[in-house]
């Protein structure tokens, strides 16, 4: 729709203007310094999934980035990481956006019933 000109983007919530996007500045750059907001996908099994499965997802999702095909595809929606990272790393992501979201979600008094 951007494309089209139906729609106009006004910004773009990352650090970095979006490759797709070269020239929708960012937030920050409109004035908001610090802004990033990016976001995020990942998969996760639940508690207690035996490590030899945990591994056969792992070696699937592998498989998947490796499709150039599908890559080009997303990078053309704007995805700029593509890829499997350490559990420790969206662990940390977890806990980050847990907080962040938890306390403007708590100040803002916003609930189930809004």
């Amino acid at each position: 729709m951007y494309r089209t000109g139906r729609l106009r983007a006004i910004a773009v919530t990352t650090a970095k203007r979006a490759s797709p996007l070269p020239d929708v500045q960012t937030i920050a750059e409109q004035g908001f310094a610090g802004f990033d907001e990016k976001p995020w996908n990942c998969f996760v099994a639940p508690a207690g999934t035996p490590d030899d499965v945990v591994q056969k997802l792992r070696e699937a999702f592998a498989t998947v980035y490796r499709d150039q095909e599908l890559v080009a595809a997303l990078r053309k929606a704007g995805v700029e990481e593509i890829g499997a990272v350490p559990v420790e790393q969206v662990a940390a992501q977890m806990d980050t956006e847990l907080a962040k979201w938890g306390d403007v979600i708590r100040s803002a008094k916003i609930t189930l019933d809004n």
